[in-house]
């Protein structure tokens, strides 16, 4: 059975201060919805291609994902690879909406019970088991609405001052119509021990990427997982765009091994090969790709074992 809690947003809650600054590591993996994705969650027909557009505003650069990389090869545990033990992370569901509809956002308990079935099926092999704690529903029409809109750290600390519960070991989730994206993830290392930092972290998913929800081919409950693998500590599998002259598909990229070189996002289900002079065809099934969700099955023993280094090491879960 879910505990849920049902809080009515009046006006209070709608005159909080957003003068709030975020710290200066505060950063956002954000996914995008495709440029050709109707703002009532159908696909239009591609005009002059077949993929959907630029999908993600990713604001880590290739030097800040070096430096991370090298603070995590610094701290990480001593822990051996694939001797990692079972854990279990708290999860909190926050549900904004602007009425009691699903239209607008109120999520039924069925709703949620499925897609943590998704997400604890999709992490199996990662030895993390998610336990919903909790699932709380909020009406403010300004959060459901807003938070997703640029700039994201002024509303994002908001509504995380209001709604946040537990430590950095605790998974919040925040479901709103996030109208210009499918979803967006703090990373372990962002956490660097203020109040803002801890306020801003956790998942904002769009409300209708859950599973039988209305944004299909995104309909799958995959838009988590690939925002828990963020949350987790992983990077995309290509190329950002930002870095694609400079880097190509010579650079770091993931900083996991045996993830394959992978220049550019898959929108679809077809198998490409955007680096064809490294070895491996495009990671089309893994999760941190781009991928319709009935393609998404996957993370690499690499993404595994860099995950439970960074939880590890940042959020202390070992």
């Amino acid at each position: 059975m879910l505990l849920s809690t049902f809080v009515p947003m009046l006006g209070l809650w709608l005159s909080i201060s957003t003068s709030a600054v975020a710290s200066p590591n505060f950063q956002f993996h954000r996914l995008e919805r495709p440029s050709g994705q109707s703002q009532n969650g159908g696909l239009e027909p591609a005009k002059s291609s077949p993929r959907l557009g630029s999908q993600c505003n990713l604001h880590t650069s290739a030097e800040e994902r070096a430096e991370e990389n090298k603070s995590l090869r610094r701290m990480r545990s001593s822990h051996r690879a694939g001797e990692w033990s079972d854990v279990t992370i708290p999860v909190h569901f926050h549900i904004l909406a602007s009425n009691e509809t699903e239209a607008g956002g109120w999520l039924p308990d069925e709703q949620i019970e499925a897609q943590m079935q998704v997400l604890n099926d999709d992490f199996a092999a990662v030895q993390i088991n998610w336990e919903l704690v909790n699932v709380t529903r909020i009406i403010n029409e300004r959060w459901f609405h807003g938070l997703g809109d640029k700039p994201v750290e002024k509303m994002w600390l908001e509504v995380g001052k209001e709604l946040r519960v537990g430590g950095i070991d605790v998974l919040n989730i925040y479901t709103s119509e996030h109208a210009e994206g499918l979803g967006y993830a703090s990373m372990p290392s962002f956490f660097d021990g203020t109040v803002e930092s801890l306020t801003s972290d956790g998942i904002v998913i769009n409300a209708y990427t859950l599973p039988g929800g209305r944004y299909a081919p995104y309909n799958g409950g995959r838009t988590l997982t690939h925002e828990a693998g963020h949350w987790a500590g992983l990077h995309h599998t290509f190329v950002e765009e930002e870095d694609r002259v400079k880097e190509g598909c010579d650079g770091n990229g993931d900083y996991v091994d045996d993830t394959p070189a992978q220049l550019e996002p898959t929108y679809d289900c077809q198998q490409r090969d955007t680096c064809a002079e490294q070895e491996g065809l495009d990671p089309i099934n893994n999760f941190m790709d781009y991928s319709f969700d009935t393609c998404l099955q996957e993370f690499t023993p690499g993404q595994i074992e860099r995950m439970r280094q960074e939880i590890a090491t940042y959020r202390e879960i070992e």
